[in-house]
């Protein structure tokens, strides 16, 4: 395996063996356009000047961990410049959201901001074989894209997947530091339950629309690391071409975006001074007729200086935006103890 401009390479959840992939990866204008199995990254803003990159699945290979050690990749991006937001920046935001929630129109709406962390001598490699062996639950990538953009990442959110004709998602909501011990007698605030119960609602909606009968669970506390989330599993039997529906009409969920989602999605556009790019985008392996996507959670974009890490929460009008800021703080050890 050579070096090459573009590649990825990914772990599934609950597996051990990473897929790699070193063609060079193509612009598409949707994944509609799609007719076989591609690995793609798609941005949180479809409307933005951001690409959404393809690579062909008949390039992608398994490989072992003992493999990927040995993959001589050299890592060079241009400088990422972004606007990193303080707490006190974050924590006016918030309060500027809680005031928009209160006239009428929003009852949610998720912020984001970026963090910096300066590069020391780990390697991007160290780090993307790290996440492996700590995030077993988790979607870990890490791929170098043609524009020169290096990302990488842990999710613990499917968005959608799709195989012989049964449609999965789930509604993740909430964020709690845990003792693993005692994560499963979790109690919940009723601002997260309220989270969690938004983006049930809007995935029942979506079902609805389409007429068909679906199982829900109900909700549990599902662990990612050092963090818990709030999480209920909802599956379908559905035609392919309803899945894809289906796929692109949860995209983006209230969980990254807020509720209503296009007076939420407007409105943080405007608020947020950095640009998501792929953050809460999806990415995975999709093919009309099967699919595994993720939502693009826990992850960073890197450079010769910094990990930049992209943190976010959902603001309600009970907000308190010193423990919003602190949320955003405890979702960034996920990735802050591997840097």
């Amino acid at each position: 395996m050579t070096k090459s401009p573009s590649f990825v390479v990914y772990r599934l959840p609950q597996q051990t063996e990473l897929y790699y992939n070193s063609s060079k990866a193509r612009i598409i204008e949707k994944i509609c356009d799609l007719k076989e199995s591609h690995f793609i990254m798609t941005p949180f803003d479809e409307e933005s000047a951001c690409p959404i990159f393809a690579f062909n699945s008949k390039h992608t290979k398994r490989i072992n961990s003992e493999e990927w050690i040995d993959l001589a990749l050299d890592f060079k991006s241009k400088p990422f410049e972004t606007h990193h937001a303080s707490a006190k920046e974050h924590q006016k935001q918030v309060h500027q959201i809680i005031e928009e929630i209160e006239k009428g129109e929003l009852k949610k709406v998720v912020l984001s901001r970026v963090q910096a962390f300066k590069r020391n001598d780990k390697s991007i490699k160290q780090v993307f074989t790290q996440l492996c062996d700590k995030y077993a639950n988790a979607f870990v990538y890490l791929t170098q894209l043609p524009n020169g953009q290096i990302w990488c990442g842990a999710s613990p959110e499917t968005l959608a997947k799709f195989e012989e004709s049964k449609f999965e998602t789930m509604a993740l909501a909430g964020t709690k530091v845990i003792d693993k011990e005692n994560a499963e007698d979790l109690v919940w605030p009723v601002k997260e339950q309220d989270e969690q119960i938004w983006v049930q609602n809007y995935i029942r909606s979506l079902f609805k629309s389409h007429m068909l009968n679906f199982t829900q669970s109900e909700p549990y506390s599902a662990i990612a690391g050092p963090v818990a989330h709030i999480r209920s599993d909802f599956s379908a039997m559905a035609a392919a071409t309803i899945a894809t529906q289906l796929l692109l009409q949860l995209h983006p969920t209230p969980a990254v975006c807020g509720t209503p989602t296009q007076k939420a999605k407007d409105f943080l556009l405007q608020i947020e001074k950095h640009d998501r790019i792929y953050y809460t985008g999806f990415i995975g392996i999709y093919a009309p007729q099967k699919f595994h996507l993720f939502v693009n959670l826990r992850c960073m974009q890197i450079d010769d200086e910094a990990f930049h890490l992209y943190l976010g929460g959902g603001i309600t009008k009970d907000s308190i935006a010193e423990d919003e800021y602190q949320e955003t703080e405890n979702k960034a050890q996920t990735l802050s103890a591997f840097l």
